[in-house]
Order: structure tokens, then C-alpha cells, then sequence
């Protein structure tokens, strides 16, 4: 006999509250995180399992209609803007406006929509796990910007470790390593380089076997950039440019942003050089296009280019914050502190530490920007790298 289907459960006021901080807008007032509309919205929980009200990573407001549209989509399909074609667009578009809770909460709707879901009340007769990974290593992606590093380890504890453990066969190579690709990044943006380049090196050995298609030259693109990314932290300025230069061959419109953070990261790569070209960082970065597919700017990486902008006039000045310098960085807090985003490691110049120097609020506020690894983020990575790597082993197998 069919289980009833337990009573909803109304959230703590924690939780609630987490709900406001994370999903809201500077009021933490609410608004559905698929349109984007603030009309009226309900608390839907991504489970299906409504007494399940206690953890905030389970909750997710969206509007009341669309709600109710996935509560009974046993008897009728999914709304149109429940498509998973339709939350990897709004996803991006989100993401594009510097909205990178909404964004998360689109691609974490989409992976619930997919995932595999036990209950004797319910039965998801949608279950994708390629989609679910999919939509997981997009959600990783949506987080980094905000440093949301415990709700990436939920991503990857709830979504991901369930479908590696079981499911990997029903899974796309290309999907596979691009979420290697986005759990390394946490380690790269940390400073953690080696740990980083392991899972850059994971999802190329996934990829030997796969055609090269638009999707998986996008994604050699970006392995390429994060190549480098990892030898700048390490001043292997040799290999950072080689890497940089295999981008730039690959580089296409699939990887929107690609450009734009090749020439960024040109611009760096100058930097530390022992005469840097002040004129030509200056001239690459005026040639930097942070207008994406949607046309939108894309906030991280403004606000990186102010921290190199700042970084080229700290050094073309022997080590003094002038008047220029001085408004770069005060623009580029600004809009960290407004789109709650941090620079990565990478990103962290010599000039933050001089500002930090000048005052005790100044260093408290550089203090806040430094990234880390959670011990529960790394566990839980770490398991999932020994499976992948096994994984590998056996596809060679095959």
C-alpha cells in the first residue's frame, strides 16, 4: 500500500532566516529564484519530502504556482519554466547579474528534479542522473563567486555522491569531467594549486575517449585557463603562458567569458614579469569585453579587473597607493561587498596587503576575503576524487 505523503512542516525561524540571508536581497525580501518575479512564493522543498523543513539547504522559494506545479506533476508534465533547458537559461542570466543565490537555486532545482528520490509516497518518474551532475557542477560554479563553500559541500554530498557511487554508467563523459573541473576550483581559489591541477588532470584522462564536440572544446578551454591559473600561484610564468596560449587556439562563443578572463589573466601574467609593460597591461585590459552571451557584465570578473587595474598602478609607482590606485580598490570592495563576492587566491595582489597595512579596518576587511577549504568540503572531495580516478582506471580497461 501506497505511504500517505507526510504533513508540511513549518521551518524554524533559523532557518528562515538563512533562507532570507542566502536567497534574499540586501532587505532579505524574497522573490521566486526561477523568474526572478517577486510575487508571491511559496518554500518549496527540493526532497519532496514536506515534514523535511529543518535544514535550510532543502528549501528553496520559488512561486507559488510553480510550486504547486511540481507537487502534482505526477498527473501533467512540468511547467514550461521548469524545463531543464529553461533553468540552465535562467541560471545563466542570473549569474550573469551578479544574482548568484538565484542561480544556484536554479541549477539545485534542476538537480532535484532529476535526482533519484526513494520514498514510498513518491516516485520520480524523471530521474536523469546525467542531468542531476550536470546541474550539480553548474551549482558549484554558481557558488564560488559567494564563497558558499557549505552549500557546495551539500551539493556534492546530497546530488553528486549518490549518483558517482551508483549511477556513473548513466552519466556523460563531458559531464563527469567538467564536475572535476568545478571541485578543483574550490582548491585553486583557496591557493591550493596541486589539489587543484589533481582535478584539472582527473577530467583530462576522462576525456581521452570523447569526441572533441563544441561542449568539450569549451571545456579544454577552460581546463587551460585554470592550467594556468594554477602555475601563476606557483610563478611558473613559463607555463602559465603556454597554457594561456593553448586557450587563446580554443577559445569560442560556448565559453562566453572565455576571452575576457585569457586577456585578464595575459594582464597578470605581465605583472610578474621583472619589468612589466605597464602600457601594454593597460592596453589588454582596455580590450577586455566582460559582456557575456546574455549581454550582461559579468560582476567577478569586473571587479578582478579593478583588483589588476590597481595592482598596475601599485607597482607602476614603486609600492605607493595614489590617488588611482586608491579608487580602483575602493571600486572594487565595493562591488565584492555589494554582490557578497571574494577574489580568489589568484587575484589577491601585493596592493591589497599595502592597503590592509594602513589601517586595522582596512586589514580586517582583507581578512574577510581570504578564501580556505572546510574540512567537510575536503572530505567529501576526497572521496569523490578516488572514485573518479578509479573510474578512469577501469574506462581503460574497457
Amino acid at each position: 500500500m501506497k505511504e500517505k505523503k507526510p504533513i508540511r512542516a513549518k521551518p524554524p525561524r533559523a532557518v528562515e532566516r538563512e533562507i532570507a540571508r542566502f536567497y534574499g536581497d540586501p532587505e532579505g525580501k524574497l522573490s521566486c529564484v526561477v523568474t526572478g518575479e517577486d510575487i508571491e512564493y511559496s518554500i518549496h522543498h527540493l526532497d519532496d519530502n514536506p515534514a523535511n523543513s529543518s535544514s535550510f539547504y532543502n528549501l528553496l522559494p520559488i512561486s507559488s504556482e510553480l510550486n504547486s506545479n511540481i507537487e502534482y506533476s505526477f498527473s501533467h508534465d512540468l511547467a514550461p519554466e521548469l524545463k531543464s533547458d529553461n533553468l540552465r537559461l535562467k541560471s545563466s542570466e542570473h549569474y550573469a547579474r551578479g544574482k548568484y543565490s538565484h542561480a544556484y537555486g536554479c541549477c539545485v532545482l534542476g538537480a532535484s528534479l532529476a535526482f533519484p528520490w526513494e520514498y514510498g509516497w513518491s516516485r520520480n518518474l524523471r530521474v536523469d542522473p546525467d542531468a542531476v551532475i550536470e546541474f550539480s557542477a553548474n551549482a558549484l560554479l554558481n557558488l564560488r563567486p559567494i564563497n558558499e563553500i557549505a552549500y557546495a559541500s551539500h551539493v556534492l554530498s546530497t546530488y553528486v555522491v549518490p549518483i558517482v557511487r551508483k549511477h556513473m554508467l548513466c552519466v556523460e563523459m563531458p559531464n563527469v569531467a567538467r564536475l572535476a573541473v568545478e571541485i578543483g576550483s574550490y582548491y585553486r581559489d583557496a591557493g591550493n594549486n596541486v589539489e587543484g591541477q589533481i582535478f584539472v588532470d582527473i577530467a583530462r584522462n576522462l576525456l581521452l575517449r570523447t569526441g572533441v564536440s563544441g561542449r568539450v572544446r569549451s571545456l579544454l578551454t577552460r581546463m587551460s585557463v585554470h592550467e594556468a591559473i594554477n602555475r601563476l600561484i606557483i610563478n611558473d610564468n613559463i607555463g602559465a603562458k603556454e597554457s594561456l596560449i593553448s586557450a587563446e587556439t580554443k577559445v569560442d562563443s560556448l565559453y562566453s567569458m572565455g576571452d575576457a578572463n585569457i586577456k585578464l589573466y595575459k594582464a597578470q601574467l605581465n605583472l610578474r614579469e621583472d619589468k612589466p609593460d605597464f602600457d601594454m597591461i593597460n592596453e589588454i585590459l582596455g580590450q577586455v569585453n566582460t559582456r557575456n552571451r546574455v549581454g550582461i557584465s559579468t560582476t567577478w570578473t569586473d571587479a578582478e579587473i579593478l583588483l589588476t587595474k590597481a595592482q598596475a598602478q601599485f607597482q607602476r609607482y614603486q609600492g605607493k597607493i595614489e590617488f588611482q590606485t586608491q579608487e580602483y580598490i575602493t571600486k572594487a570592495l565595493d562591488k565584492f561587498t555589494r554582490c557578497k563576492i571574494l577574489p580568489t587566491r589568484a587575484f589577491f595582489p601585493q596592493v591589497l596587503g599595502s592597503f590592509s597595512a594602513d589601517s586595522s579596518a582596512n586589514e580586517m576587511i582583507v581578512r574577510k576575503m581570504i578564501r580556505s577549504i572546510t574540512p567537510e568540503f575536503n572530505n567529501i572531495s576526497e572521496r569523490i576524487k578516488l572514485w573518479l580516478i578509479d573510474f578512469v582506471r577501469r574506462s581503460r580497461v574497457l
